[in-house]
């Protein structure tokens, strides 16, 4: 499923919150390319739907979806409101161990709270109807974490863009008024947010165009207890995309899953 047909499924669903929400999820997670919760924690101890919780007044509730160390989400059916959602999910947040991003959404509207310790909150806010037009990107930060794997039988991990082009700059082409910064695309996902590894916190390389940008995407993997290496332009996603492809080999010859680059230097 694409961005687009997961904004021509959902627009006119009128389906009310508990008989939605665990597919709609399930499709974003198509979207985005990501496993779902059954197919990477079987026992639901850290992703999961209908997380069981204590609430900061004391009473039982249940979080609609929860990933250690990434997010908590809350649903409601269409047009209800969403500060009354964010209300409920502040009051999940001490018994779902704080994750960086609180998440509402009613089918159409998305809100993401960033909830990074010592950061002021910021408020990310969206629909359907913007989901697919760049337009709404104008003029932000955009992380652009994925790689342009073109897998063969023989080759699994071959990039379809090298040499004279990569996905960073396509991203930048396709988003020209957004300022995308390269980052996290060289590591898996369980360990972009608390990446504790023997030997100290790891390295991520960033390549972006706009300095500020940049600065911004920097704080953020520090936040998340990462050294950072700045290695230029957006043009620098030839180099970063390549090294994925290799933290891939090196993961499926070795059975590593939890591996970083790290710089050794005097």
């Amino acid at each position: 499923m694409n961005a687009h047909e997961f904004v021509a499924k959902w627009k006119p669903v009128t389906l009310k919150e508990m008989s939605a929400y665990s597919e709609h999820f399930l499709d974003l997670c198509a979207v985005l390319g990501e496993k779902t919760p059954a197919e990477v924690d079987s026992t639901g101890s850290w992703f999961t739907f209908q997380k069981s919780v204590t609430k900061t007044d004391d009473k039982k509730g249940f979080a609609d979806v929860w990933r250690r160390g990434f997010f908590g989400l809350e649903y409601k059916g269409k047009h209800k409101d969403l500060k009354a959602a964010y209300q409920q999910l502040l009051l999940y947040r001490e018994a779902l161990l704080n994750p960086p991003l609180l998440i509402v959404c009613d089918l159409n509207r998305f809100e993401i709270h960033t909830n990074f310790p010592n950061t002021v909150k910021q408020v990310i806010a969206f629909d359907l109807d913007g989901l697919t037009d760049p337009k709404n990107l104008a003029g932000k930060v955009v992380i652009d974490v994925t790689n342009p794997f073109k897998p063969t039988p023989a080759t699994p991990f071959a990039l379809a863009l090298g040499f004279d082009d990569s996905g960073g700059e396509q991203v930048q082409r396709w988003l020209p008024k957004s300022r995308v910064v390269k980052a996290f695309n060289i590591v898996g996902n369980s360990l972009m947010v608390d990446p504790k590894l023997p030997g100290g916190p790891p390295d991520m390389f960033i390549a972006g165009d706009d300095a500020a940008a940049k600065r911004t995407v920097t704080q953020i993997c520090t936040e998340f207890g990462w050294n950072v290496a700045d290695i230029g332009g957006i043009d620098g996603s030839r180099l970063l995309e390549p090294l994925a492809a290799l933290w891939c080999v090196v993961g499926s010859k070795l059975d590593w899953r939890e591996q970083a680059w790290k710089l050794l230097h005097k």
